[in-house]
């Protein structure tokens, strides 16, 4: 039986119930704006453009394109992150604000600084905070030698070189994590000076999803630190999918194989620890045999390989419960390289230490470090695969293999001694008076390169070459 709420004894209950009512609505209110939901990110770019190898970051470019212009000048003192959301204080050189005290501090120093700006509603704000390592990070620019001298450029001003940041390390509770301006993600001890950078989060969302997910930090060490305030989109649950030889990260899409320590496939030869330039190769190998039935897969990006990072643990940095396999080898110091090669050093590119979560950089020629083979997330650039087979006769070709579109590469075909070159055809075309010889060897040279191609190359003994 419904009673009248338009009777005098109705009245009271009705304004009961909507008291009840609005009261519930205001603390589910509360309960979401205070909680974090699990959620997908699109990766962004790293900023590299510049190419040094087929196939690496530049080459590639993988993730969310960034905005232009990359920042906003909000005329408060502040700019937002039109990448990411974020807003920053647009000095970054740790200021001296009414009597909040700037300069180099340690890391507790930095918590108390932020505070010190919410206690004075800093430009009308109480929300201020120490940045994670992940929002930190997002800053970086590989496509530039020093990441603060482009941020000066963007509208900032004073930026320094090595930011505290508010996560702490997950098994030397007396460091916590750093980020350089000048690339790199690493440790420091607390009690050493460093400059702060606070931020706090806008309302302009991300753009192309390129939110920042959290660092997986829940241990809290001081108030208003990374693991008290948890900021960034919280991980899926699962945050990994098994499917058979690969895993799926349900966080950001990337499916990786399931064998971090590069899988060992046909003619692809894994296991060990490789240099950069044989990290691509083995990777352009894997496409050339249609690994698991794709032909797709690239070495990471500096971003890619981060994003596993799980800095609420350590050796490894992986979620607990992870279905990797071969992540830790034996004789090796846990570092993975990515494909993004460090600006203005062509000899030196980014890598990942799974063991411990650092982002450093390590010369090319270095052979002891590991390979993790990924695929999916935005590409900007279609990838094709330019392979080189013999069907007979005695000889060598040699073609690039993984070739972004739009590229020119080469294919080299040697011949053995007394063996001549038959037949060469590309795609089932022969390409025999395209090719060009020089005494035994033969180039042939494909341009804007918009599909895969095949080049099959047949030898006939009985003849002597000069």
């Amino acid at each position: 039986m419904f009673q009248n709420l338009n009777t005098p004894s109705g009245r009271g209950n009705r304004t009961g119930l909507l008291l009840t009512l609005a009261l519930v609505a205001v603390i589910g209110a509360l309960c979401l704006a205070g909680a974090a939901h699990a959620g997908t990110v699109s990766l962004p770019r790293t900023g590299q453009t510049t190419a040094y190898y087929n196939g690496d970051d530049g080459a590639i470019e993988a993730g969310v394109a960034w905005p232009n212009p990359r920042f906003t000048d909000n005329g408060d003192l502040t700019m937002t992150d039109t990448l990411t959301g974020l807003v920053w204080l647009k000095d970054a050189s740790t200021p001296a604000l009414t009597s909040c005290t700037g300069g180099g501090m340690t890391w507790q120093a930095a918590l108390d600084y932020v505070a010190c700006l919410n206690t004075i509603t800093y430009l009308g704000y109480n929300d201020w905070r120490l940045p994670n390592v992940n929002e930190l990070q997002s800053l970086l620019n590989a496509g530039q030698t020093n990441t603060d001298t482009w941020l000066d450029s963007q509208g900032f001003t004073g930026v320094g070189s090595d930011y505290w940041s508010s996560t702490t390390h997950a098994n030397y509770t007396s460091d916590a994590w750093y980020v350089s301006m000048r690339g790199g993600v690493n440790l420091n001890v607390k009690s050493n000076g460093m400059s702060i950078w606070p931020v706090r989060t806008g309302q302009s969302g991300a753009f192309g999803n390129a939110a920042i997910w959290q660092t997986g930090q829940t241990t809290t060490y001081a108030a208003g630190d990374d693991g008290a305030l948890q900021k960034g989109v919280a991980w899926p649950n699962p945050r990994f999918t098994a499917n058979g030889s690969t895993v799926t990260d349900n966080l950001t899409s990337l499916v990786w194989t399931k064998d971090a320590g590069a899988p060992t496939t046909s003619s692809c030869t894994g296991g060990a620890a490789k240099t950069w330039q044989a990290a691509l190769d083995y990777v352009t190998c894997l496409n050339t045999a249609s690994y698991l039935g794709y032909t797709d897969w690239r070495l990471p990006n500096a971003t890619e390989l981060h994003s596993l990072v799980d800095y609420g643990t350590y050796n490894p940095t992986l979620p607990s419960g992870h279905p990797f396999s071969n992540v830790y080898k034996s004789g090796y110091y846990n570092n993975f390289w990515s494909s993004t090669g460090i600006f203005g050093n062509t000899s030196n590119a980014w890598l990942v230490n799974m063991g411990s979560g650092t982002v450093s950089g390590d010369a090319m020629s270095d052979n002891t470090t590991l390979v993790w083979p990924v695929r999916g997330g935005q590409v900007a650039t279609p990838i094709y695969t330019v392979t080189g087979t013999v069907s007979s006769g005695n000889g060598t070709i040699l073609c690039m293999g993984t070739v972004a579109a739009g590229a020119t590469t080469t294919c080299t075909i040697t011949l053995a001694s007394g063996s001549a070159l038959l037949a060469l055809t590309d795609n089932g075309v022969s390409i025999l008076n395209k090719a060009v010889q020089v005494t035994s060897v033969y180039t042939y040279t494909i341009s804007n390169i918009s599909a895969n191609h095949a080049i099959i190359a047949t030898f006939a003994q009985g003849y002597y070459v000069t």
